[in-house]
């Protein structure tokens, strides 16, 4: 008897693991089905907030029009004053070059400029022999 005894206990024993391991298997898989769904839960909430944001953030053809317009505007006031002042320039460097006393004072600074630049460059050559 003893040893049908035995061998019922072991087939108990069996019996109980394997009750456990597939208790613990369904547990696992409600587990993972319960994170899945959360997942996704997860996952379309942040889709519908994208989708919201996309929407949110285009543009109208109007709104598109009037930053066109404003760049526009902004483009044609620069243009407009590099042309004034390159106007101004040349103006300036027509009346420099037919006022003689201008003229004459000019190349005079221009004369110095010269010299001094000679005397520099003199010095360096003086230093570079010592």
């Amino acid at each position: 008897m003893a040893h049908w005894e035995a061998k019922t206990n072991k087939m108990v024993e069996k019996s109980l693991v394997r009750s456990r391991l597939a208790d613990l298997r369904t547990r696992h898989a409600a587990n993972l089905e319960e994170r899945r769904a959360k997942l996704s839960s997860m996952l379309a909430t942040e889709d519908a907030q994208y989708e919201q944001e996309f929407q949110e953030n285009l543009e109208t053809p109007e709104q598109v029009r009037e930053k066109m317009f404003e760049r526009m505007s902004y483009l044609k006031g620069k243009r407009e004053d590099e042309r004034l002042a390159e106007v101004n320039r040349r103006m300036d460097q027509r009346f420099k070059s037919t006022t003689d006393d201008v003229r004459k004072e000019d190349g005079t600074f221009y004369t110095y400029g010269t010299q001094i630049e000679r005397e520099k460059q003199l010095i360096d050559k003086r230093r570079k022999l010592d």
